[in-house]
């Protein structure tokens, strides 16, 4: 049986720093490269990489196996490009040499994402992973976090919050508003968690996906996008704003918060549906039952404020229960409102 030991270069650090093109075949070939390469930076890892192929070739040529070297590399850019290069390179290898297995020498965990190229065109018998002893496990630490935060998903969930936690702490400092930012960063970390854990991330993303398909088709709804988002923008700072100089813990300037910006936050609310709904309609999709959400907004905006306010005037002992009251009951009847126009519109759009 005839074996390949086969060097992986996925970015292309040879081509690069020698010019030589792969793949290149055969010990002195290969040991020709590694003196170029060696000469061009004598720090490559790929250099490693090349002679223990070699050291590899000579044992198994010693103990009588039917070996030979081999030495593939990819390109810059690493990913679809390089990985194409580097299996149209083996295809042809194997079309002529008809290896019946091959055995992987890498410089680290970055190529042996191409293992399962490999392994799909021919038997591996072994992996080699040649690293640097001083470096080894900080290369592995980094492309470790590398492969975590190229998933998109779990990027969106580690980044995003610490994203969000600057974002606040850069505008509490830009207005002044030092003293009601943590109030502000518990607020928008809580309704972050409460976003993904409750499913609404999707939805959030499609409404991202609804505002750049707008301005590329450059749709009306694409100015009520905006104009929500500022309000949305406003709201926050009001509220910092709102916090500034709170006497009472963290509840009260978190009601506090709440109590200043949640007008802004029902209007942008309202903008934004309402977008939403002229894209439903100019696409001819469904849109009559979006029709209740301006009411349920207003509905919710009633409620937090009446309950804000209340907590608010527990803390200044100003009384505050008729608000509370009111504000329920407002809710209640917002919303019902919102129910029984819905239900009066045509059926088709309620569709």
């Amino acid at each position: 049986m005839s074996i390949a030991v086969l060097c992986i270069d996925r970015d292309d650090d040879i081509g690069r720093k020698t010019g030589m093109k792969t793949p290149i075949i055969g010990r002195e070939n290969n040991l020709e490269v590694a003196e170029k390469l060696g000469l061009a930076d004598p720090e490559e890892s790929d250099l490693n990489a090349i002679y223990e192929s070699v050291r590899l070739y000579d044992e198994l040529k010693r103990s009588g196996k039917d070996v030979e070297v081999i030495t593939l590399s990819g390109d810059q850019e690493v990913g679809y490009v390089s990985d194409e290069i580097i299996k149209n390179q083996l295809e042809g290898t194997l079309d002529e040499y008809g290896f019946d297995s091959v055995i992987l020498v890498s410089d680290g965990a970055e190529d042996e994402f191409i293992l399962p190229i490999v392994e799909s065109r021919v038997k591996v018998d072994s992996i080699r992973r040649v690293v640097i002893k001083q470096s080894k496990n900080i290369e592995s630490a980094y492309y470790l976090l590398k492969e975590v935060f190229s998933n998109p998903k779990v990027s969106k969930r580690f980044l995003v919050p610490i994203g969000l936690v600057f974002l606040m702490y850069g505008v509490a400092l830009f207005i002044g508003a030092q003293r009601g930012v943590v109030a502000t960063i518990l607020t928008v970390l809580a309704a972050y968690i409460l976003i993904v854990s409750l499913g609404w991330g999707d939805p959030v993303e499609r409404f991202a996906g609804s505002v750049k398909e707008s301005l590329l088709e450059g749709r009306a709804s694409f100015i009520m996008y905006i104009v929500g988002i500022m309000l949305v923008v406003i709201g926050i700072i009001q509220g910092i704003t709102g916090c500034l100089g709170v006497t009472g813990g963290y509840l009260t300037a978190i009601m506090l918060f709440i109590n200043e910006s949640v007008w802004w936050f029902v209007v942008a609310s309202i903008f934004l549906i309402i977008g939403s709904i002229l894209d439903s309609y100019l696409k001819g999709g469904r849109y009559g039952r979006k029709l209740v959400f301006p009411f349920f907004t207003l509905a919710t905006g009633i409620i937090l404020w009446g309950t804000s306010s209340y907590v608010i005037s527990l803390e200044y002992s100003t009384g505050g229960i008729r608000n509370l009251l009111f504000s329920m009951i407002g809710g209640v009847l917002m919303a019902g409102v919102g129910i029984w126009i819905t239900k009066r519109l045509p059926v088709r759009a309620q569709l």
